[in-house]
């Protein structure tokens, strides 16, 4: 069948396809920054793209290199948990008189 599709028909057919996906990708993505207390224009600024770039993959829009920047975007959260988790362990041994 997508054989006899024309290009825009395939391109149109694979946004459907992805549109799931992509949303509930977006939405975690959104979920996670949010829960960190990074504005859209902080999370643009440390992962060297625009804000505009962030919201569209963020609500599920088709964007450039989006595996790129998902995979940028998951590495940016890891070590900001990473960080925060240091920050927690270095002040219960304060806290512990260690």
């Amino acid at each position: 069948m997508k054989q006899n599709m024309s290009n825009e028909q395939r391109k149109e057919q694979f946004l459907i396809d992805n549109y799931v996906k992509w949303n509930e990708e977006g939405q975690y993505f959104r979920k996670k920054r949010n829960q960190l207390g990074l504005t859209l224009n902080r999370a643009a600024e440390l992962l060297g793209t625009s804000s505009t770039r962030i919201r569209k993959f963020e609500i599920g829009e088709p964007i450039s290199m989006a595996n790129h920047l998902k995979k940028t975007y998951s590495l940016l959260i890891d070590h900001i948990e990473l960080h925060a988790a240091i920050l927690d362990l270095r002040e219960n041994h304060k806290v512990g008189g260690h």
